[in-house]
């Protein structure tokens, strides 16, 4: 299924007219598998039956028609800060602006008085409503996940998602959702987007792993002076007293209830992380991916990047959002490692034990 971007501004249209609540607690959420043409009929003739189209103008059931019948001779225009690029449409989309996927949650009515919700065009009101719809649709494996936005030197906007896979491995997923002058397949002007490969980064790893991560977060802090909320002498207690109010909740291996390699993790924290461009092939911050291979994770100007085949996945910028998203995500169960196990290794690097074993470290 197709997934979109809304823009920041625009969901908020949906967040003031209490839309975004009417798409969260709906029930029977809209599924339909593969789409064909045969589908998009049908479905069309559904809501026509119910009272829908009735207000669309003619004209705009005319370019509606023409999308369908010429798909491949339409597509998205987003201009990226001046450069323009060219998405093709789907058939998704014809759907999406029929307002099909709209129609769950809004009445004829409420299509005819879009402006009431804050929007120029019923084009734009249906997509948005229906681009939310088809999102919530697709965040099964998202349950309960930490998610932060971050503004970049750049100005971009990016969404950073900590979570599991369905397997209970790591899940991290970087989405641009920056907002970018967009033109839908019928040449209207749209607050949201679809999802192309330049908005998307991730880290897809394997096994459990978050304790070696935060020790690399750690590390990446210190080295760079990170002023953190979370880390140091005073904080770090702070923040695992806080944590205790999120024991483990649920989980489906058995490292959630016993913990996995605490103790090997904590070799990581007497090695630095490179700060290179391109890393050694014995780089020892690095994680495994689920696909036979591994993530680098080095350092540079001040950020933390992951390289998957010396191609950059994702970069994080100084913040505390993602040990903090490490935290949420083992307590919930959503990976392979338990809250306990990282709550041991915070705890380890600001001990007694801690001090010994790096003057003994560095006495080598």
């Amino acid at each position: 299924m197709q997934n979109y971007i809304i823009y920041p501004e625009t969901y908020r249209k949906l967040e003031d007219s209490k839309l975004s609540d009417r798409v969260t607690e709906l029930k029977d959420r809209p599924y339909h598998g593969m789409l064909s043409e045969e589908g998009v009929v049908a479905y069309v003739k559904e809501i026509m039956q119910k009272g829908y189209f009735k207000t669309f103008s003619t004209q705009k059931k005319g370019r509606l028609q023409d999308l369908f019948q010429k798909l491949d001779h339409h597509n998205w225009n987003i201009n990226r800060n001046g450069n323009s690029k060219l998405h093709e449409a789907r058939l998704e989309d014809v759907l999406l602006f029929t307002g099909w996927y709209a129609s769950h949650i809004l009445s004829p009515d409420d299509i005819n008085n879009y402006k009431k919700f804050g929007f120029d065009s019923v084009e734009d009101f249906v997509g948005v409503v229906g681009a939310d719809i088809m999102n919530n649709s697709s965040l099964s494996m998202h349950n309960d996940p930490h998610i932060w936005t971050t503004n970049t030197p750049d100005g971009r906007t990016l969404k950073n998602i900590i979570t599991g896979s369905s397997h209970a491995d790591l899940v991290i997923e970087q989405t641009d959702i920056t907002t970018y002058e967009t033109t839908n397949p019928m040449g209207t002007r749209v607050g949201f987007r679809p999802v192309g490969d330049e908005d998307k980064g991730g880290v897809y790893a394997c096994h459990s792993i978050e304790g070696k991560l935060l020790v690399s977060l750690i590390k990446y802090a210190e080295q760079c002076s990170i002023n953190s909320q979370i880390l140091g002498q005073e904080n770090a207690p702070t923040f695992l007293r806080a944590m205790n109010e999120h024991p483990q909740f649920g989980g489906s291996t058995a490292e959630h209830l016993i913990g996995f390699d605490g103790d090997t993790t904590r070799n990581y924290f007497h090695y630095f992380i490179d700060m290179l461009t391109e890393t050694a092939e014995r780089n020892v911050h690095s994680i495994p991916s689920n696909g036979n291979s591994h993530y680098d994770i080095i350092i540079n100007d001040g950020n933390l990047i992951f390289k998957l085949n010396g191609e950059t996945k994702t970069v994080f910028y100084p913040s505390d959002q993602a040990i903090r998203g490490l935290f949420i995500q083992a307590a919930n169960g959503l990976g392979r490692t338990s809250v306990r196990e990282l709550k041991e290794t915070l705890a380890f690097r600001y001990s007694n034990e801690f001090k010994e074993l790096e003057k003994r470290f560095s006495e080598r």
